[in-house]
């Protein structure tokens, strides 16, 4: 490789690298400045008291001298740094546009660089992100023939450090190859968090329309990630992920059905209207919470169900009684008796959404003016009179 390439390997990262180093000397020069002063004060004091101003003033002299010297170089080194750093993302910024330029032309018809350093696959990378479609694919095929993602496949599984590791796994995640979805299944169980969660999103990335999910479920639900990192995976992965989500609303572990009916009301409530009866029956309160949100959600309205919605009101969880209040709201005709109930519910959010789907009809606007004025309960009252709207004088 010539010194140019040897260069443009460094360039990137020089700021980074090379903080460490000037940081080491400003604290070497800080703390020797410090033990001087130190040193010399004590020697200022032992000549004051033995009443020798000559020495003193020398003393002090010498330590102006030493101080004034330090800011002098302290001064120059950060002059230094940000100017010979600025000088290098000049470089860089040049040699990157150059290879965009050269990139781009090879789009338009010319031919392909015969080798790309540093900085040439970092620009190439960054127009395959900015072009997701055929362009993306001739890029991406030209990173693969000429080495690269089979070098970075190489070093995500096996590199030397997890910094390499990282940094080449975060490559193949931008390129968005299938080819390289063995690695990233390989990689969802690995030791290091940062490179378990970068091929999570390198699984999810690969998704399009037709795409067979891999089996993903027993390492999502083994304890490696989060129930809020398997969620954005699976809202992630959009249309695809239905086998999983639905799979998941029949597993034992309640915190993974709740993820389950949370994540089918994200992606497409209706496509999941099929799921919600039993899951109303749930025995798990926050599934059954869930499954009132996917029915006001998706807007569902089998009559059988809505009796089964209404009966929900008396739940013990104050989450599902919340819930139902919610899903009230969206009958044709909302039970105005039933939310004037609960909106003398002790929950603040069961108030809350009563008062809302109150606001849904005009019968119900007419029953939360009413329970402005006249409502048992008195946080009734004061929820009442907080949704009716503004223009309307509160009795």
């Amino acid at each position: 490789m010539d010194r140019s390439a040897g260069w443009s390997r460094v360039q990137p990262m020089w700021r980074e690298f090379q903080l460490l180093p000037f940081t080491g000397m400003a604290l070497g020069i800080s703390v020797t400045l410090t033990v001087t002063m130190i040193v010399f004060t004590y020697l200022l004091f032992l000549n004051l008291f033995a009443q020798s101003f000559a020495r003193s003033l020398l003393v002090v002299l010498f330590v102006l001298g030493v101080v004034t010297l330090t800011l002098v170089l302290l001064t120059v080194t950060q002059l230094l740094y940000v100017t010979v750093t600025a000088r290098r993302d000049a470089q860089v910024t040049a040699q990157a546009r150059a290879w965009e330029a050269h990139l781009t032309a090879f789009l338009a018809g010319a031919d392909p660089p015969a080798t790309l350093d540093v900085t040439g696959a970092r620009a190439l990378l960054h127009l395959r992100e900015a072009r997701p479609g055929p362009d993306g694919a001739r890029l991406a095929a030209l990173y693969d023939t000429l080495g690269l993602r089979a070098h970075d496949e190489c070093v995500a599984r096996s590199g030397r450090n997890t910094t390499d590791r990282t940094m080449a796994l975060e490559r193949l995640v931008t390129l968005r190859d299938d080819r390289s979805l063995p690695v990233f299944l390989a990689l969802l169980d690995d030791a290091s968090t940062s490179l378990r969660l970068l091929a999570l999103l390198g699984v999810t990335r690969l998704a399009r329309p037709g795409w067979a999910a891999p089996p993903l479920l027993p390492v999502l639900t083994s304890g490696l990630f989060s129930t809020q990192q398997v969620r954005e995976a699976l809202c992630l992965l959009g249309a695809q992920a239905e086998p999983l989500v639905r799979t998941l609303t029949a597993d034992p572990r309640d915190p993974w059905r709740e993820l389950a009916v949370d994540t089918a009301g994200r992606l497409d409530p209706p496509r999941y209207a099929d799921l919600v009866p039993d899951l109303l029956r749930d025995a798990s309160a926050g599934v059954r919470a869930g499954a009132l949100r996917l029915y006001a959600a998706g807007r569902l309205d089998p009559p059988p169900l809505r009796r089964e919605v209404w009966q929900l009101s008396r739940d013990s969880a104050w989450a599902v009684r919340a819930m139902s209040a919610q899903a009230l709201g969206t009958f044709p005709r909302p039970p105005v008796r039933t939310l004037w109930r609960l909106l003398g519910d002790p929950n603040w959010w069961v108030r809350h959404h009563a008062a809302r789907s109150l606001q849904a009809s005009g019968e119900g606007r007419a029953a939360l003016r009413e329970a402005a004025a006249r409502h048992p309960d008195r946080f009734a009252r004061d929820m009442a009179r907080a949704a009716l709207p503004q223009s309307e004088p509160t009795p």
